[in-house]
């Protein structure tokens, strides 16, 4: 079973040549506050993903669930976005790749197609909306997942099952929401970037 993980805020990250990159959620970009505050603190890097299928595909079907869209539409928009994902991690190799709700869903399908092995933080993932209920995690001992505990977006059951599967130690930001805004903020985030360096023996 997974690890809850308690923990005080990161104050200061050591100089490092380290490279973090942040794969955004549906809602994010380059210029939103988890990617500015990645840069800030952490040097780290946010590839613009192209999420226009994604949302067109919404967009048309009106108020329609995810997981009751047309799958071969919905595996089609999900892969331009990952096809970005997986440019990214070729270009910026990595030492820890960060995946925000569709982002984290993106960095599972890096995981599980044998792409990416590294450290992983898991913010939110939206795995079951995009990648649907059948889809298969590896074992992660190496990541490190940090969920909101009044998400209404994506559910926090399903996740906690999948980090149980994974292997992977569990955070929770109390009082918090899909964004993890409170988890940003107070410094959570940046804990579960220097556990999972941790986990992997990584100095920072």
């Amino acid at each position: 079973m997974s690890a809850s993980i308690f923990a005080a805020p990161v104050e200061e990250i050591p100089n490092t040549d380290l490279t973090v990159l942040f794969l955004h959620g549906l809602e994010g970009s380059p210029e939103g506050d988890k990617s500015l505050h990645f840069k800030e603190k952490w040097g780290g890097k946010t590839p613009v993903l192209r999420t226009g299928p994604l949302r067109d595909l919404k967009s048309e079907r009106g108020g329609m669930e995810w997981q009751d869209l047309p799958k071969g539409k919905l595996s089609a928009a999900v892969n331009v976005v990952y096809q970005d994902a997986l440019s990214a991690l070729n270009y910026c190799k990595p030492d820890v790749i960060i995946g925000s709700s569709m982002g984290g869903a993106l960095l599972a399908k890096l995981a599980s197609e044998g792409h990416w092995d590294g450290p992983s933080v898991f913010l939110a993932p939206a795995i079951d909306m995009l990648l649907g209920a059948d889809f298969d995690l590896p074992t992660m001992t190496n990541a490190v997942w940090v969920l909101g505990e009044l998400d209404e977006i994506v559910s926090n059951d399903l996740n906690k099952i999948r980090c149980v599967k994974a292997g992977s130690s569990l955070m929770v930001s109390p009082e918090d929401c899909h964004r993890l805004h409170k988890a940003l903020k107070n410094g959570l985030i940046d804990c579960a970037i220097a556990t999972v360096f941790e986990l992997n023996e990584v100095d920072i």
